[in-house]
């Protein structure tokens, strides 16, 4: 009768052990390096250089809202300001860049969140601006 109780006992621990291990295992969190398979993944081509002064230059002021770290899965890095997007890296891309003074890597623009920003940058259309294509773009923290 002993042996009987024993064995019950033993396939109920094992059973709540089971139940206890797949639980654990399903509330850990997993970081997900890219979400891409490499079927998806497209090649753009070198970026076309583009002329020391290009037309199209635009110069602006306002609030830094937000940025990108994107540079290494998407290959480019932006800040938004006012709701513009304003790549500021952009690997694979030869052509001049401007300067970015206040901070030398681009993760400490996240130290400056919110600030007033004055900057001189290509217009790609009305809401992307690039600092390649000029040592004379600029973004500087006001």
């Amino acid at each position: 009768m002993q042996k009987k109780h024993i064995f019950f006992l033993t396939i109920i621990i094992l059973v709540f052990a089971l139940i206890t291990v797949s639980r654990v295992k399903q509330s850990r969190p997993v970081a997900k390096v890219m979400d891409i398979r490499p079927d998806e993944l497209v090649f753009r081509g070198p970026p076309e250089i583009l002329p020391s002064d290009p037309e199209g230059t635009s110069a602006f002021a306002g609030f830094l809202e937000g940025m990108d770290t994107g540079c290494f899965a998407e290959m480019e890095c932006f800040l938004v300001i006012d709701g513009k997007k304003l790549i500021v890296e952009e690997y694979g891309n030869e052509n001049v860049r401007g300067t970015t003074p206040d901070v030398e890597e681009f993760i400490e623009f996240f130290n400056h969140m919110g600030s007033f920003v004055e900057l001189k940058a290509m217009k790609i259309d009305d809401e992307n601006y690039s600092l390649y294509g000029s040592e004379d773009y600029f973004i500087k923290i006001i």
